[in-house]
């Protein structure tokens, strides 16, 4: 956990890059004791499968540090869908499968057009129109 905070640190203090990403990746895979197998310290059936996990995800994990449009955590895009979900689950309204597809490309485009100040129903005629001249 230290390590992600601290590299939450560099990115606001210094400018995103692929050279400070490969720098967290490289302190990563030496805390997992990739460097050098031999301190391989993971013990326990839920430790190896936590180790397995972050390897199979390698070079993902810090892909904030180079991109500054990319937030470290999905904080925001759950934010965003947390009013929809809210709502969907209250009015009940996805009882078969066709409405909850329909729901979800609805509140998609809706998300979409609302992130990129643009009107929904533009956004929707647009979606319409290109799947329909294909």
């Amino acid at each position: 956990m230290q390590v992600f905070g601290q590299a939450k640190k560099d990115k606001r203090e210094n400018e995103c890059s692929k050279e400070l990403r490969q720098k967290y990746d490289t302190e990563l895979l030496t805390l997992l004791g990739e460097k050098n197998r031999r301190q391989n310290k993971w013990f326990g059936k839920n430790a190896l499968h936590l180790k397995k996990y972050i390897l199979k995800q390698q070079g993902k994990w810090f892909t904030f540090l180079q991109y500054e449009y990319v937030d470290p955590t999905n904080n925001r895009a759950e934010r965003d869908l947390r009013h929809e979900v809210l709502k969907r689950k209250i009015s009940q309204q996805n009882r078969s499968n066709d409405h909850m597809q329909s729901y979800a490309m609805q509140a998609s485009l809706y998300m979409i057009s609302k992130h990129c100040n643009q009107q929904y129903y533009q956004i929707l005629h647009d979606s319409l129109t290109n799947q329909l001249t294909g």
